[in-house]
């Protein structure tokens, strides 16, 4: 049990406790059984985490590429150049923080 602790903490999350020792009707056995279901729900609690991200990265950029578009237009029409220039900087900062995936 502690070398399957030691490989997920190191990040193989397909790992579990074998069933040999969670079959166990004793203590080690409910411990294992426990462990195993504890790791499944972490797991899963990160694949939410992971595709949370991902679709709040995908639904900002959106909208940011959208911007950048409509500064690049309007940067070759009577706009103040100066504003767009901060403008498109500010927007090409909340690119870098939405990574892509």
């Amino acid at each position: 049990m502690e070398s399957t602790a030691r490989a997920i903490a190191e990040g193989d999350n397909a790992l579990r406790v074998s069933d040999r020792i969670a079959n166990r009707r004793d203590e080690v056995g409910a411990l294992a059984t426990a462990f195993n279901a504890m790791t499944q729900q972490l797991c899963s609690l990160l694949e939410r985490q992971t595709h949370l991200l991902r679709d709040i990265s995908h639904d900002l950029r959106t909208p940011l590429t959208r911007q950048r578009i409509a500064i690049e237009l309007a940067s070759d029409g009577s706009v103040d150049a100066d504003l767009l220039a901060s403008i498109l900087r500010q927007n090409e900062r909340l690119e870098a923080m939405t990574p892509r995936s």
